[in-house]
């Protein structure tokens, strides 16, 4: 795979939170960016000021969590497709174990698992046929060893444990077709997710955006491939 400076990046949950910032960060790079969430509005307030400092930036309203969704956004791709991949979607739950339903259980885990596992199995078909590409997937330090306990996360913190274990059985999957598989894992940030359910402490999304940036950056971080870079904000 040729791998030039600007590259064609899908962000997934490009419209707030930490997606948001890589987003940010990405195009002052000048990557190409495509941004998917199931907002339109919010993924609008993300792109419009970098379209207007020239950045090229487009939106797709997409839930993850729907495979059918997933497998018309690659169709409308045609031949354009992404050779980087950021996996920052997610649905957060904070609530009491014995008063958690199963079609919440059911809705955290479509988009946070299964669907995120569908959307890479797209993008590994499409990097596979040019050759490549770098896939960064978002878990959490509650999915890394129970470093991050609380309360009420009785779907969210085995669905980040999934990601990580995602993370490494996909790069190893990758290496015969040159993609690379990494995750950052980090704490509690200051997003629009956390603030609905009282979590206000952490790191703003933006220092968390340079170890995205830093993963899909091959002149950066080289070979690295099945790593979960645990990012420590709890501060």
């Amino acid at each position: 795979m040729s791998q030039s400076s600007k590259r064609h990046i899908l962000i997934t949950g490009g419209g707030s939170g930490l997606g948001a910032a890589t987003a940010r960060l990405l195009a002052a790079q000048g990557h190409r960016l495509t941004l998917v969430g199931r907002r339109a509005d919010a993924l609008e307030q993300v792109a419009a000021p970098l379209c207007g400092m020239g950045a090229d930036v487009r939106v797709q309203a997409c839930d993850i969590g729907d495979t059918a969704a997933i497998d018309a956004l690659y169709a409308r791709f045609g031949t354009e497709t992404p050779d980087g991949l950021v996996g920052s979607a997610a649905l957060l739950l904070i609530k009491p174990f014995m008063q958690t339903t199963l079609e919440e259980y059911d809705q955290v885990m479509d988009v946070n698992v299964r669907g995120l596992w569908y959307l890479c199995q797209q993008a590994f078909r499409t990097m596979s046929a040019r050759g490549g590409g770098d896939i960064v997937l978002v878990s959490s330090l509650s999915g890394i060893r129970g470093l991050q306990i609380a309360p009420g996360k009785s779907v969210y913190t085995p669905s980040k444990h999934a990601v990580t274990g995602l993370t490494e059985a996909l790069a190893f999957d990758g290496r015969e077709f040159n993609i690379r598989v990494n995750a950052v894992a980090p704490g509690y940030m200051k997003t629009e997710m956390n603030a609905r359910f009282g979590l206000y402490g952490g790191a703003q999304a933006e220092e968390v955006a340079p170890s995205v940036a830093y993963l899909l950056d091959r002149a950066q971080s080289g070979a690295t491939t099945g790593t979960t870079l645990e990012v420590f904000c709890n501060g």
